[in-house]
């Protein structure tokens, strides 16, 4: 069973969809431990991101589909450090 919830990032959305292994509450919580600046929301065309994890791996991806980050991390605090480090790069001025 899959479940969806979506993330923002200081105003930049993302979303998040668990698989059996982990759920939604349980990244959702995780991410709110370790990476603060990530907040979700519940409407997936306002997101920025869509993180997909499944066994064996975790899947960054844009609302249109397009890959933007694999992470090789095999659990889930890696993951979720791993994807924060992506997201507040991407969001860093340049």
């Amino acid at each position: 069973m899959s479940q969806e919830a979506k993330a923002t990032n200081n105003g930049n959305r993302s979303s998040e969809t668990s698989s059996e292994h982990h759920t939604a509450p349980v990244v959702m919580t995780a991410f709110s431990h370790d990476c603060p600046s990530v907040t979700f929301t519940t409407e997936k065309e306002a997101a920025d991101y869509i993180l997909q994890t499944q066994v064996g791996g975790y899947v960054l991806a844009s609302p249109k589909g397009d890959v933007l980050y694999i992470s090789p991390a095999k659990t889930l605090k890696n993951m979720v450090k791993d994807m924060c480090k992506y997201i507040s790069s991407a969001r860093a001025p340049k």
